[in-house]
This record gives structure tokens, sequence and C-alpha cells, in this order.
């Protein structure tokens, strides 16, 4: 009888990770950034050159991509839609335009927005402890500033807004 020797062999298998995902359009003069239920990490920034475009962090993808270049578009108005999960929007340098508006969904959202100016100004923090950074940003109009349950911290290194300022829900603001 003879034996027969077997080997073991293991195979690495692709990564099981799911990727989180973020829509990127511009239709109708509107600039719409929409995210999904897993944390997304992303900044969206307008150079100097007016030239907009956008970079994920870790395991997020835009449109697909890592990161995207809009070009010179001169959207009316920019409306950021995150789901659930625990987000981090950065939003750099965005300026001249009407309504500038982020809504994140239930879970610990960070929110750091710098250098933006609008006539309007609006960010809506869901459910969880969230954080609202606001450095050289100009509400021309007014700006509301709404904080879901939770413990939210609100940031405020510069934030000038026109006409009224509607803020509530903040647990704690740093000026």
């Amino acid at each position: 009888m003879k034996l027969v020797k077997h080997r073991l062999n293991c195979e690495e298998l692709e990564s099981r990770r799911n990727p989180s995902v973020v829509s990127v359009a511009f239709t109708g003069g509107n600039l719409n950034i929409t995210g999904d239920n897993a944390g997304n990490i992303f900044t969206l920034q307008e150079n100097v050159q007016g030239a907009y475009f956008m970079t994920a962090g870790s395991n997020t993808f835009l449109n697909g991509a890592a990161a995207i270049f809009l070009g010179s578009i001169r959207p009316v108005n920019i409306y950021i839609r995150d789901g659930n999960g625990s987000d981090h929007i950065q939003v750099i340098g965005v300026r001249g335009v009407n309504i500038f508006n982020v809504q994140t969904g239930t879970g610990n959202d960070f929110v750091n927005l710098a250098g933006v100016s609008a006539n309007y100004v609006g960010v809506f923090e869901n459910f969880g402890n969230n954080t609202l950074e606001t450095t050289n940003v100009v509400a021309h109009i007014g700006a509301s500033l709404i904080a879901g349950n939770g413990f939210n911290e609100w940031i405020d290194n510069s934030l000038s807004a026109g006409v009224y300022l509607n803020e509530r829900g903040w647990s704690e603001i740093i000026r």
C-alpha cells in the first residue's frame, strides 16, 4: 500500500470590506452630493481659479473613484445629503452660491466648513454625537445650524450671518 501525501494550500480571499459610495451630480445648476448609509469621508473644494474637485477618504468612493474633478462649474446651490453612519465631511473655499446645505443622517458626524460663502448656509445634523466646525464662513442673508439628539459640539472659529442666525440643539458652543 502506497502512502499519498497531501499538501494543504491556502489562498487569500479578496477583501470583504464594503466601501461607502457617494454620488455626485451637477444638474440644473445644482451640485448634489448624496452619501449612503455607511461612514462617508470626503472633501469638496473650490480652488482660487474657481474649479471644483472632490477627494474621498478611507473606504469611500465618489462616483466609483477616489477623486473627481468637476471643473469650473458655477453651482447656484449645493446640497450635501449624507445617509446614516459616522461621516466626515469637509468643505473648503466654496463661494458665491445661493444655498449651501448639509444634512447628515444618524451617526457621529463631523462637518468642517472653511472659507464657505453663500447667501444661505444650512447645516442639519441628525441623531448622534456630532461636531460642526466653522472657519471664515459667511452667510450673507442667514444661517440655520441645527443639531439633533446627542452630544453636539459647534466649534465656531468665525461665522458671519447677515439678517438671522438660527442655532439650536448644540450641547456646547466653543467660540
